[in-house]
């Protein structure tokens, strides 16, 4: 069995470690390649340096020397031959928007039989999330494709994407068939729960007899949170007296603008002397917060949630959660059971002079704007956190509960599923028939793109002939500079037959397409990328 991506799944990010995406996408490979029961993982990448970086990184993720000798890194550029020389039975994608439509043409231009194609939601409020929706209609997706839905709430949003995108299209493309099914994110219970409470607390300095509330994510408010009326909700809340004993601990990942906006927050509101920030933290010392802390909150307000890993690293951890009840957050915490669940209130309709400039504004204040018209119940904050703070007892028994909720979210679980939804997928699509070649395409042809562009084009009748960089080049090829992912759609054999051909006597440009048909086996589009790589660099030149 064979299983293939175009996405590498690896972040190069500094600190994409405090970002849920990067997270689950490594943590994903990681159980994929560690439970999964596939013969062959190919990963596809855009260039050697990616390449490069995905194999030093899967060392660290898998450093079992037999899960990695099921995988084979190529470059996109070689996704074409693979196809055709391989059967896969799934291709899957770390993100359903980006690639998802370009590969469903490649599948359908380039596979010898049907597979299925999915990918995962993450944020799904981006500004070009409708172009994307738009282009899934387009790529004429097939009913084994897959959209796998990290939450219902998820589910529901790229429902109703598609449903818009096939009514904005009026009719031109048929509604998608593509399947969605829910499948949850999922983390390492284990490594959230080998720290123990004494060890967290020192690390930290704080005392035993505080009640820690704890909150990790990313610190910035146009893309998570709004941290303005919880801060000052919390400075009511210990005027009011009740809560004397609680800090609260705020870390997470964050630009330097955004860690400054929180500091700032902190000393207006006053509560400095008990808040925390613990900005772009170690990844080695999470769990040590968790730990440390005695409940999790996390009153997220930005549209770009779906899902919620801190709440279930928290929720392992054995802490009770507080949460808005917005997105998929909705879907992890048992309200009264394992945590308390905030309701939240939104805009029925966005105000015009939102909702006719979007595509204008950017996604970073469009989401700052949103985030502004979602209403946390602070009332219920208050609630909550006094009953916790104030509950022992309750403390506990919600963290059981949480502890054992969270093993429903673990990796060889949730790789099972894929497996299933794959299994079920491929049955489908060996059942089908072979897709219609068609010449519909959802990319311009660059043929015609930039045809006007050069001042000449490489023609059937173009006539070519050698230089004496051509006759070096036929001694020795090094004499050529050749980059590292150029070299990947060059052709050695292939190359010095054009050369030694055009050596003995100028060529037109198709015969030599048809002579390396039969000699090197070459489609007339990879004959024409060496011949114009040779122009280039010299070592042919057009006689007429």
């Amino acid at each position: 069995m064979r299983w293939g991506s175009g996405d590498s799944f690896v972040s190069s990010s500094e600190w994409g470690f405090r970002m849920g995406r990067p997270i689950a996408n490594e943590t994903f490979v990681q159980a994929l390649l560690t439970y999964g029961t596939y013969d062959h993982y190919d990963f596809f990448c855009v260039d050697q340096h990616h390449l490069r970086a995905f194999q030093e990184r899967l060392e660290v993720l898998v450093p079992d020397s037999g899960g990695r000798s099921r995988v084979t890194g190529h470059l996109h550029v070689g996704l074409a031959d693979a196809l055709r020389a391989n059967v896969y039975d799934v291709f899957h994608f770390g993100d359903f928007t980006a690639l998802l439509p370009y590969m469903a043409q490649a599948r359908r231009h380039f596979a010898n039989q049907p597979f299925p194609i999915s990918g995962v939601t993450h944020s799904l409020d981006g500004l070009l999330m409708s172009t994307r929706y738009q282009q899934i209609v387009q790529a004429e997706l097939a009913p084994y494709d897959a959209v796998v839905c990290t939450s219902e709430c998820a589910k529901e949003s790229v429902k109703r994407g598609l449903s818009w995108a096939h009514q904005s299209l009026r009719g031109a493309f048929p509604a998608s068939p593509v399947r969605l099914e829910r499948i949850p994110l999922a983390i390492d219970v284990d490594s959230f729960q080998q720290v123990d409470r004494a060890t967290a607390r020192a690390l930290f300095e704080l005392p035993d007899d505080v009640i820690v509330a704890l909150c990790v994510g990313r610190l910035s408010l146009r893309q998570k949170a709004d941290w303005a009326p919880v801060l000052e909700r919390l400075t009511r809340m210990r005027a009011q007296g009740g809560v004397d004993r609680l800090a609260v601990v705020i870390a997470g990942g964050g630009e330097g603008e955004e860690i400054a906006l929180l500091e700032q927050l902190i000393q207006v509101t006053g509560v400095g002397d008990w808040v925390i920030s613990i900005p772009n933290f170690d990844a080695s010392i999470k769990p040590h917060l968790y730990a440390a802390a005695d409940f999790y909150f996390s009153l997220v307000d930005n549209f770009q949630e779906t899902f919620g890993l801190t709440l279930l690293e928290a929720m392992a951890s054995g802490l009770p959660v507080i949460c808005s009840e917005f997105n998929g957050y909705r879907e992890l915490v048992d309200h009264n059971e394992t945590g308390f669940l905030v309701p939240t209130t939104w805009a029925e309709t966005v105000p015009d002079y939102l909702r006719h400039i979007q595509g204008v504004l950017l996604d970073s204040p469009t989401r700052l704007y949103h985030g502004q018209m979602l209403a946390v119940d602070l009332d219920a904050v208050d609630l909550a956190f006094r009953t916790l703070v104030n509950d022992r007892d309750l403390r506990r028994d919600m963290g059981e509960r949480a502890r054992a909720s969270a093993q429903r979210y673990t990796w060889p679980r949730v790789i099972a599923e894929y497996e299933t939804l794959w299994a079920e997928l491929g049955e489908l699509a060996r059942s089908s028939p072979q897709p219609t070649q068609t010449d519909s395409s959802i990319v311009f042809d660059p043929s015609e793109a930039y045809a006007h562009y050069a001042a000449r084009l490489l023609r059937e009748d173009t006539v070519l002939g050698s230089t004496d960089t051509g006759e070096s080049a036929r001694q020795n090829p090094a004499v050529l500079v050749r980059y590292e992912d150029v070299q990947a759609c060059l052709n050695g054999k292939l190359e010095q037959w054009i050369l030694s051909t055009v050596s003995a006597g100028t060529q037109t440009v198709g015969s030599l397409r048809e002579g390396a048909s039969t000699t090197a086996a070459a489609s007339p589009g990879q004959v024409d990328f060496h011949i114009l790589w040779l122009l280039k660099h010299g070592a042919l030149r057009i006689e007429s």
